[in-house]
């Protein structure tokens, strides 16, 4: 009967000092974790690069050795990369392959008003989540 090790190919040092390791890392990545959600509480949106300025003192002080990248892989592991926001809408599409109407006022003279109607339809950002506007003019 083999043992564990030799299945993985590691010798028996190497596979208790591969326990040992991520023993490690787990630990490191809990009090990490508990260090950023204490900045979060202030800093809401600190993405990776400013938790590493706010926290680097921090590591220091508990002998912490964690670069960016490896910060980010952590962050991303529990879920709490700040997710981006959207900046703007795409409202128009031009480009689509559906039907499009012709133009039916461009030749033609208004002579009063109700002759033509006008319809939009805009996107706004509430406080309570997104409204649609539409707008008819005549």
């Amino acid at each position: 009967m083999k043992y564990l090790y030799e299945v993985f190919g590691l010798s028996k040092q190497g596979y208790y000092q591969r326990i040992i390791r991520d023993r490690q890392r787990e630990e490191r990545d809990r009090k990490v974790l508990s260090m950023v959600l204490e900045v979060r509480k202030t800093h809401t949106r600190a993405g990776t690069r400013k938790l590493m300025v706010y926290l680097k003192e921090e590591f220091e002080k508990e002998h912490i050795q964690i670069g960016r990248n490896t910060l980010n892989s952590v962050l991303r592991a529990n879920n709490l990369l700040v997710r981006k926001t959207k900046r703007c809408y795409v409202t128009t599409d031009s480009k689509h392959g559906y039907y499009k109407s012709a133009n039916i006022l461009k030749n033609n003279e208004l002579t009063h008003s109700e002759q033509a109607v006008v319809n939009d339809i805009t996107y706004l950002k509430t406080d309570q989540g997104d409204a649609y506007l539409a707008l008819s003019l005549m």
